[in-house]
This record gives C-alpha cells, structure tokens and sequence, in this order.
C-alpha cells in the first residue's frame, strides 16, 4: 500500500463559501480502510449534518483508489489540517495537507440596538470583523439618507489603522443609523437602531436589563428592540 498524494480541488487559499474536495489517491493490492483527521482528530461527519462526506472512487487499472473528502461550504471552522490515515492490514501511512481560506470580509457595528435619555450622547463604532485592513472606506446614513458634515449634527471619526465612529451628541428622536463600509469585493452595510425616551418616562417606557442565555440584554424601551451577537454556541 502507498499513498501517491493528495489531491485539492482549490488553490490555497481557498475563497470561503465554496465546495472543497480532497483526495486521497492509494495504491494498494488488498482492501484499505481510510480515516480522515482534522487537527489530529476524527473527523465526526454525522455531525456536520451533511456539510462534510467522504466518498470511495473504486480502484482503476492501475490499482489506484481515491478517498474523497467533500465540504460543501467552507468556512472559517475549516481552516487547518486534514489528514489522510490508511490502513491495509497492519500496514499503516499518512499524508495531510493544511487549508487556508481567504475569508469574505464581515461588518461589526457596536451597539446594534440602543435606547437613550433625549439629549444624552452616544457612539456607534464601525469596523471590520476580519481585520482591520480588509475595508478601504466608511459611510453612514441617517434613516438611508447620507449623513452631511455641514447639514446634520452628528460627527464622524475615521479610527486609525481602520475603522470608524459616529457620535451622537444630543440625541433627540430616534434613528437608524447604518455604517457601510466598502470592501475589495463591494460594498456591506448593518444597521444600528438608536432609540431616543424622554427623561421624564425612562423609568415607566423601559424594560429593565437582565442576563438570559449568557447575553446581559440592556435596558430597552417598550416596543423598540436590544440586539446582540449570538453568544457561543448558537447561531442565528
């Protein structure tokens, strides 16, 4: 038994949100059982729930074999080694290769939801998830209209190395404010929803904050919304 090499459907790095296949072409006279690794550990498909699956080419004239690996989608959860363990018998060999993917640039903004006393100041802050030099430049809208330094009261900060920030200083009603930042690939855009509560009712209009599956939700006005980043182990 020998394995030849393996094989990437992709140039490294791969670009994420496509299929990857890897295979693991052996030579061998008897059956071989193939395992595959990822970091040094078994690979658990079943739990993928279909996103990764393996597949047996039959042997050819040659008595060659290919062990597939698929993923359907790659992502940032696939970046390392992948390892390819046959075994013929009491014959055993390895051969991996290591995958880096160049990741599609993602938007932050902080806070995404807020409720404020009317007249109080406050900040949103715009970067990129994925670093700091992914993004070549910001804008911001008012309600989807572009915010303009000479007409309308809020201030914008263009944080070095990247990034930037809007200040608010005397909230009067409420917003939505929406950073876009623009990317080698085009443009993304997220939204942070700023709303304003007289002094007089703040404690009436607000529901209290609290802690519920691991997320310290802020004080929120009634019919308006806190949002938050999913904590680990969820996704939505």
């Amino acid at each position: 038994m020998l394995i030849l090499r393996l094989e990437i459907s992709e140039a490294i790095p791969v670009n994420e949100g496509i299929p990857l296949l890897i295979a693991c072409v052996i030579q061998s006279r008897e059956e071989v059982n193939v395992t595959w690794l990822k970091d040094g550990f078994p690979i658990m498909f079943e739990a993928s729930k279909g996103r990764l699956w393996k597949m047996l080419v039959p042997k050819d004239s040659y008595g060659r074999s290919s062990f597939l690996l698929g993923i359907d989608k790659i992502n940032e959860h696939d970046i390392g080694t992948f390892t390819c363990v046959a075994n013929e018998g009491a014959k055993s060999e390895n051969l991996s290769v290591t995958v880096n993917i160049k990741l599609i640039s993602k938007i932050m903004i902080n806070p995404l939801a807020a409720t404020v006393v009317k007249r109080s100041s406050v900040s949103i802050t715009c970067v990129s998830i994925d670093g700091i030099y992914s993004a070549s430049s910001y804008s911001w809208l008012k309600n989807n209209v572009d915010i303009h330094k000479r007409r309308d009261p809020e201030k914008i900060e263009y944080l070095y190395p990247g990034g930037a920030r809007l200040i608010i200083k005397n909230a009067q009603v409420s917003m939505n404010y929406t950073c876009i930042m623009r990317t080698q690939t085009g443009f993304l855009r997220l939204t942070s929803v700023i709303t304003v509560v007289n002094g007089s009712d703040f404690a009436i209009k607000t529901c209290q904050q609290e802690m519920s599956y691991g997320v310290k939700w802020k004080v929120t006005a009634v019919n308006a919304m806190d949002i938050h980043l999913c904590p680990e182990g969820y996704t939505g």
